[in-house]
């Protein structure tokens, strides 16, 4: 991928070369896929689209050597996943609620998230709902709680420590919403990308000091990013999303849905973890 960002190019520009250019999608129609094993590599060819794939799968391929030293691609397949255990029998209806991407620390973002923790605990709503949401078992927040925090040109250029202020702020305050949450459902808190927690994944548990009134209950549970949890006999599976946005920007898969899809056809939940996703990255997370 020739718009692939290098350090080498980065190097480049401190001695006056082309530099790179800003973008946030680095695919291009010349693009092509390499197979490599720890004997070599080859190019591959053929029946198989160099914009649906990223590196890091594991892929078994079935065709046949060209003169040029290319390998055309006749069949291909992935790794091998078990399908998934049948949903168990439950004697009544019950529910997981996912929410993400709270922002905390702009003024718009109070009013909506009160009201929806209104609304689980049944202080609004009609009898209709305040059934549905009696039935509810687990509440995943999956990252992004604090919101990112524009930089300041002026506080950039003039102050050698930055100001922590406005982060202390919002984790208060989402404390403030946490301790009327936890009251009535028990609640899993994942870190996302802007949350005061490591950048590489996987991500660990957001500290319970951060919550000093909802930690004091069992409902409240600090988990890492990837999450996987068993509730009530059902597994989930997921992360705060940067590793379906890391695929969209490095192939043509544009659709999150389908970026998800393709995570369960590879059988890896970040195969580009090691090579570009939270740049520099020393862990990697396989499912």
């Amino acid at each position: 991928m020739e718009l692939h960002p290098s350090i080498l190019k980065e190097i480049s520009e401190e001695h006056n070369l082309i530099p790179q250019p800003v973008t946030e999608e680095y695919t291009q129609e010349d693009d092509f896929l390499i197979l490599e094993d720890d004997l070599q590599r080859v190019v591959l060819c053929g029946n198989i689209d160099p914009q649906t794939h990223v590196t890091g799968i594991n892929i078994a391929v079935l065709g046949y050597t060209e003169e040029n030293g290319k390998f055309f691609v006749e069949d291909y397949c992935y790794s091998y996943v078990d399908e998934p255990d049948i949903l168990p029998s439950l004697s009544m209806d019950k529910y997981v609620l996912l929410i993400s991407g709270f922002g905390l620390g702009k003024a718009d973002s109070m009013f909506p998230l009160q009201l929806l923790i209104d609304m689980i605990t049944g202080q609004v709503g009609d009898s209709q709902s305040h059934y549905k949401f009696s039935q509810l078992v687990r509440v995943i927040i999956a990252g992004n709680s604090i919101g990112k925090e524009d930089p300041d040109p002026f506080k950039s250029r003039f102050l050698t420590r930055k100001s922590k202020s406005a982060t202390v702020d919002s984790m208060r305050m989402l404390d403030d919403f946490m301790s009327q949450l936890v009251i009535s459902v028990a609640v899993d808190i994942m870190p996302g990308e802007f949350d005061p927690a490591n950048h590489l994944l996987p991500q660990q548990p957001l500290h319970p000091c951060m919550f000093p009134k909802s930690s004091k209950y069992s409902t409240f549970n600090v988990v890492t990013n990837p999450y996987d949890a068993t509730i009530d006999g059902v597994r989930f599976l997921g992360t705060s999303g940067q590793n379906v946005r890391n695929i969209s920007a490095y192939s043509k898969i544009s659709d999150p849905l389908d970026a998800l899809q393709k995570t369960l056809d590879w059988g890896h939940i970040a195969p580009i973890a090691p090579d570009s996703l939270s740049k520099p990255i020393s862990l990697l997370f396989i499912y």
